[in-house]
Parts: C-alpha cells; sequence; structure tokens
C-alpha cells in the first residue's frame, strides 16, 4: 500500500502538518533550534519529514523499501537508511531522533522495543532529545471493531479510489489487524487491483517504557495528547524522572 499511504490516512483525517508543527514546538521549548540535525526512525513514507525538512537537516530510517522509495520520491537531497530499528546502527549522532505514529508497535515483543530504545537513545547526541509516540497499552486497548473506508485519489497518475476495510483480532499482547484493500483505476482501464496486508501490531504497556528509558539512562516524561493524540514521551540524556501512565487510542478509527 506504499504508493496510496499518505492518501488513505489523509483521507481518515490524519494531518502531518500540523502534526510536525507540534513537534517542532516541542523541539524548540526543549532548547533545540532550527538548523539541528533531525533523524525520524520508522520514518515511512516521510511525509513528517516532507514538513520538517525546511526546518532541519533531517535523516530517515525504515525497514521498509517500499516505503522508502515513496520518501526518496518526496525527498531525493535526504538520506533514508533502510535498516531495523531495533539494531540499526549509523555511525552517527543527532540533536533530535523520533519514532512517531505508534511504529515502535511494528516490534515484534518487549526487547525488541527496549532494543530499539537502547539504540535510538546511542544515536541521541548529549543534551539532545528523543520523542516517542507509544504503541497500544494491553489494559487500555479498545475492542477490535471493523470498519470501511472509501476514498477517490489519483492512482498511478490517474483518477481512481480505494477502499479499505479494516478488522482485526487480539490475542494475549498483539492486536492482528488485517487490511483489505481494493484499487479501482480510472480513465477507461476498468482495472481492479485487489490485496490483502496484515499488520501485527505489540500491545506494550508503560512500564515497559519506563525500564527501558532507565536502563539507556535517559531522562523521561509522558505527554499528552501529544502531536496526534496518542500521547508523546519525551526523553533526554541529563538526569532521571519517572513517566506518566499514557492516555491510548486505537489505530482502527
Amino acid at each position: 500500500s506504499a504508493p496510496i499511504y499518505d492518501a488513505v490516512y489523509a483521507a481518515r483525517g490524519k494531518s502531518y502538518p500540523a502534526e510536525a508543527a507540534k513537534l517542532r514546538a516541542i523541539i524548540g521549548e526543549n532548547g533545540i533550534p532550527y538548523g539541528s540535525t533531525l533523524l525520524d526512525v520508522a520514518c515511512g513514507t516521510g511525509e513528517h519529514l516532507r514538513f520538517l525538512d525546511p526546518f532541519y537537516k533531517v535523516a530517515g530510517l525504515d525497514a521498509s523499501e517500499a516505503m522508502l522509495r515513496v520518501a526518496r520520491q518526496k525527498l531525493p537531497r535526504v538520506t533514508f537508511h533502510q535498516q531495523n530499528m531495533s539494531c540499526f546502527s549509523l555511525g552517527s549522532s543527532f540533536d533530535v531522533v523520533c519514532c512517531l505514529f505508534s511504529a515502535i508497535g511494528y516490534l515484534p515483543d518487549e526487547d525488541a522495543v527496549a532494543a530499539a530504545i537502547g539504540q535510538m537513545a546511542n544515536h541521541v547526541r548529549p543534551g539532545g532529545l528523543l520523542l516517542i509516540e507509544p504503541a497500544l497499552d494491553p489494559d487500555r486497548v479498545a475492542a477490535p471493531k471493523n470498519s470501511t473506508m472509501s476514498v477517490d485519489m489519483v492512482v498511478d497518475g490517474c483518477p481512481g479510489s480505494v477502499t479499505r476495510i479494516t478488522s482485526a483480532v487480539r490475542e494475549s499482547s498483539l492486536l492482528r489487524i488485517r487490511f483489505d484493500y481494493e484499487v479501482r483505476l480510472g480513465e477507461g482501464t476498468g482495472e481492479t487491483i485487489r490485496f490483502v496486508e496484515y499488520h501485527p501490531m505489540l500491545l506494550v504497556s508503560g512500564s515497559v517504557y519506563t525500564r527501558a528509558f532507565q536502563r539507556a539512562g535517559l531522562r523521561a516524561e509522558y505527554r499528552e495528547p501529544g502531536i496526534s493524540g496518542i500521547g508523546l514521551y519525551l526523553a533526554s540524556k541529563v538526569g532521571t524522572t519517572s513517566l506518566r501512565t499514557p492516555t491510548q487510542h486505537n489505530p482502527m478509527q
């Protein structure tokens, strides 16, 4: 779904410009000026970076080559790395490292979440900032509900439409989400493409983040609603503090 990903979430009301503006405000409140370096971990199609690039020296990292292909088309002068967030190594540090849109929930288990936070911390310079939008909490996740959305959009340069049916099943600490896509191409082609994506999302309690931040030597705090209603962890390499329990979101909404 990489070529239609941005249009689908725009149709669902996600505003990348507004989220990027809120992120910039938080970064500035923490004393990090425009022109600083910023790494977006699990950057996807680079849509957040598109609105951060005018203000920072940005880079992106993602495990999906298909997503990075879209990101590189948008931002050809930006460096993108194809690596896994739980074991990446870039040999450099950044003023800001962020991991947004609950992307950390795509990791397979709590050990991988802790490893990812440790790796992100390793890439934050002293005095820098780590920002993470958390995954769902297993004690606060809403009951899965099926939903259907349809949106008109340009597909491969032609007017068309996309329908996505979302269904999910919870299995202990995992939410197994299924997206059934139907892409209709216009302009006389009459072609319809159908495909299915499976998104297993790990459910992560606040205590997992607390332990991971402490092991990484980070001082952290939790803010809600954050930049998109998910909540936001802010962590730096100075001192320690306790974390508050997050208010969670439902990715199926």
